[in-house]
């Protein structure tokens, strides 16, 4: 993902730490070893090997799983139970230590932004402090972002205009507590609705949201999930207007090469398995561009032309529409990855 970081999973900041066993060792020779930590191995909270599994067991018990996740608080179940527990068991492990926010969000959409935002979208913003602000505006802007997660992309926007008002869907529920537990989370700004966006009804008042933000959502659903979200986001819009803002992986970026080299060489050649079979790392269907990832989530890499003749399949006109390209350079270990994501505007 642009502009992301992928961490070693840890246990949350606040999670106690309960020693079933006499230590034998020094947790002060843990700190020491934490200095000869690998260059991708996030710096913060130390955990001792012996006393991770305990603090993990801490994790799973402040996230409760279930089989029916979205069948909690009387709301719509999943279609697919199975995809949605793999996103409740990413964000009950990781919480919001794997994303970075995504700040750049604020250039490339300036329409969400005020004047002096836009003059200048990489100034520093201090964090929002729910208890000063004002309330937002009469005026304010209806944003629906569909697959929120923890709130990397809607924090970083309302922290940069609070006259933004975001609805956060998302088929986690534990993704939707960190964002309520967030010391930035103003009920006033952000409200949050646990969904599958794959196949429940989003919108309980269709045609009252300026725009719908899709950022790396659409790739993690498979066909008739993308085409039941692409529907459900132009219920949503405001007729005349309401626009989709889009960023997601793009075919040809150097992650698709390697899950497709990795796919060939643990499947013999094969370039296909069932989407049922919960196997990690292998190819969806024979298009080379959707795989089920390590975590057991789902990737797919888009084409321009596919995209856009999904969205206007959908009833939307395609405004704008091109793949970025990075590259992330590792000085240390002299290798460049190539990056490429599709971003686009579509309009109802």
């Amino acid at each position: 993902m642009a502009g992301s970081v992928l961490l070693a999973p840890r246990p949350p900041h606040n999670t106690p730490v309960r020693h079933s066993h006499s230590h034998s060792h020094s947790h002060a020779r843990t700190a020491q070893n934490m200095q000869r930590r690998p260059w991708w191995y996030p710096a913060g909270r130390l955990v001792c090997c012996c006393c991770y599994g305990s603090a993990s067991r801490a994790t799973s018990e402040l996230h409760p799983s279930s089989d029916n996740l979205l069948a909690q608080d009387g709301e719509p179940a999943a279609g697919d139970p199975a995809e949605a527990q793999h996103w409740e068991s990413f964000y009950s492990q990781h919480a919001n230590r794997f994303f970075k926010h995504r700040y750049y969000l604020r250039k490339d959409w300036g329409e969400l932004m005020p004047p002096a935002v836009r003059a200048n979208p990489l100034a520093h913003i201090p964090p929002l402090e729910p208890d000063k602000a004002p309330p937002p505006g009469e005026n304010s802007k209806r944003v629906l972002e569909l697959g929120s997660g923890v709130g990397n992309a809607a924090f970083p926007l309302v922290r940069a205009n609070p006259n933004l008002v975001v609805t956060c869907v998302d088929c986690s529920r534990s993704a939707l507590d960190v964002i309520e537990s967030s010391p930035e989370y103003d009920p006033r700004r952000m409200q949050t609705l646990h969904r599958d966006a794959s196949c429940d009804p989003i919108c309980d008042e269709p045609a009252t949201y300026d725009y719908v933000s899709m950022v790396y959502f659409l790739s993690a659903l498979d066909e008739d999930g993308r085409k039941h979200a692409i529907a459900e986001a132009y219920r949503a819009l405001k007729p005349d207007g309401g626009t989709v803002l889009f960023r997601d992986y793009a075919e040809g970026d150097m992650v698709q090469l390697r899950m497709a080299a990795k796919n060939e060489r643990r499947a013999g050649g094969a370039t296909v398995y069932n989407k049922a079979d919960s196997t990690a790392g292998l190819a969806v269907d024979a298009s080379g561009k959707f795989f089920r990832r390590g975590d057991n989530t789902l990737s797919y890499f888009f084409g321009c032309d596919e995209l856009a003749a999904a969205m206007e399949a959908g009833g939307f006109r395609t405004a704008h529409l091109e793949v970025h390209e990075r590259e992330n350079v590792n000085r240390k270990h002299g290798t460049v990855m190539k990056r490429k994501f599709v971003q686009g505007r579509f309009v109802k």
